[in-house]
């Protein structure tokens, strides 16, 4: 049985894989959190914040997840009648938690767009501090994992020709 290590060659080719793969996947989190996630939740908050008309409503639709309960990631549809108008169904922004169909809430809606709807609960400073900390953390993770990911690959295209004359060498020398 030979007490050879694997081939470092091999070991250098499946780092170099995942760190192609960590840069690719860093790069595709930082900018689909940067062009989707906080600029909508911000221009929504903002829209709702300067402009919004508290009212009741109830919440018409919501897509179940496997254990039945609301899924987070789809936004449930709630239905309400602004100042002035007849009913509209419009989707709650905000991924709002704690609803559930059937159920009577008071949301915030944007008199000069009513599909821009939120729970009202949704819009103060904890819950706005809340979901701007977990873009902010999403942005740190995929921005950390593209620079380990460059940073790796650098030093394997570094290190590689030392490596191989120091294989070589030991290649070379004779066993003892």
């Amino acid at each position: 049985m030979s007490t050879e290590p694997a081939r470092p060659t091999a070991n250098r080719r499946y780092l170099w894989l995942a760190s192609i793969a960590m840069t690719a996947a860093g790069l595709c989190v930082f900018v689909l959190t940067l062009v989707f996630t906080l600029p909508d939740d911000d221009r929504t908050t903002t829209a709702l914040s300067e402009r919004g008309v508290r009212t009741h409503a109830t919440v018409t639709r919501c897509t179940l997840d496997g254990n039945g309960e609301p899924d987070p990631s789809v936004p449930c549809r709630v239905t309400f009648t602004p100042a002035g108008g007849g009913p509209v169904e419009s989707r709650l922004a905000l991924r709002a938690t704690g609803v559930e169909q059937g159920r009577e809430l008071d949301v915030v809606y944007d008199p000069q767009d009513t599909a821009v709807v939120a729970k009202a609960s949704d819009l103060g400073f904890w819950p706005t501090l809340g979901r701007n900390v977990g873009g902010l953390l999403a942005l740190l993770v995929s921005a950390g994992m593209v620079v380990v990911g460059v940073a790796t690959m650098v030093l394997i295209r570094l290190l590689t020709p030392r490596l191989k004359r120091y294989e070589a060498r030991r290649r070379a020398a004779p066993p003892h």
